[in-house]
């Protein structure tokens, strides 16, 4: 399961909200990863398309930008220098 009840999609397409939360999710990590070196699952991000950001369990947090043209892309920024 991708989608928790904290994750909002805001005015995202409903028939593409799943994937775009799905890519968003996948983004957070590989971006965050790195840094935290913490495994996260689905359940351990939380993502608010319509503001365009992302909360890590650990506190790491994201600043996410999508697109849906004719695929699904989502890019994620975090801070380098801290939580």
């Amino acid at each position: 399961l991708v989608a928790m009840p904290a994750d909002r999609t805001g005015t995202a397409d409903r028939q593409l909200a799943g994937r775009v939360l799905f890519a968003a999710k996948e983004a957070v990590y590989k971006a965050a990863y790195p840094l935290d070196r913490e495994v996260l699952g689905y359940e351990d991000i939380v993502v608010d398309l319509e503001t365009g950001h992302a909360t890590t369990r650990t506190g790491r947090k994201a600043r996410l930008a999508y697109c849906v043209a004719p695929r699904v892309a989502v890019l994620a920024f975090v801070d380098g220098d801290g939580v």
